[in-house]
């Protein structure tokens, strides 16, 4: 029998389940275990999401930088992770509001002290800097086509995501009914929009899932958010 996110008692030992949903349940659980400041963002659901076995304790443990996470790796860049929310106060928040008024996950602090925010972005630049990474390709055709992918999901499928996850911020006043029709509206979309990257993208130009670029990276923990799999 499948957990139900919406109504189940939930504790810091809950396995995070393959049915897992962001429901007001544990989102009441959050803020509870990590203050009232306690929010969502993109990067953090897609990491709750990823098929490594968790708790609901790591999650309130963890926040989310995957996509970069997994870039630094392929460039086998040192860093250090400093572990930052905007919901958990602490030496980690107080050093990510230092470098990022928004305070957004992933931010990357490169050589220099040069902040780098935005996944796409980052994950830009890091190809830049480590071109022997294979982030993006040498070859100029191919590397045009994965710029292209990268700008598609940044300005397609994230503002839909943003409309998915928090519909009360575009509907400020509406009932619940008017919230789940935009859900369901934006849902479709956001579908419709995963079919589109994949009808242009899905090629021997621009797709190497067998090497992961920038794009394969990116594709795959942004098309986890929101129900889009």
């Amino acid at each position: 029998m499948a957990f139900d996110w919406h109504s189940e008692p939930l504790r810091r030992d809950t396995p995070v389940t393959q049915d897992y949903r962001n429901t007001q349940n544990v989102r009441r659980f959050m803020t509870g275990q990590c203050g009232a400041a306690f929010k969502f963002d993109r990067d953090f659901m897609a990491w709750i999401r990823n098929d490594t076995p968790k708790t609901l304790g790591d999650v309130v443990d963890e926040s989310g930088s995957a996509a970069i996470e997994m870039a630094l790796g392929l460039c086998g860049a040192d860093f250090r992770l400093v572990a930052a929310s905007s919901w958990n106060e602490g030496v980690g928040q107080d050093e990510l509001k230092r470098l990022n008024p928004l305070m957004q996950v992933p931010t990357l602090v490169a050589p220099g002290n040069a902040v780098l925010t935005e996944s796409a972005a980052i994950l830009t630049h890091l190809a830049l800097e480590f071109p022997q990474s294979g982030l993006l390709s040498g070859d100029s055709l191919e590397r045009a086509q994965q710029l292209r992918a990268l700008a598609y999901i940044t300005t397609n499928c994230y503002a839909t995501i943003g409309l998915i996850d928090y519909p009360e911020r575009w509907l400020p006043g509406a009932d619940q009914q008017q919230l789940d029709r935009l859900v369901a509206g934006a849902t479709g979309k956001l579908h419709s929009q995963w079919e589109v990257f994949s009808d242009v993208f899905h090629n021997p130009v621009a797709w190497h899932p067998e090497a992961p670029s920038a794009v394969e990276i990116l594709a795959s923990v942004v098309s986890q958010w929101s129900g889009a799999r």
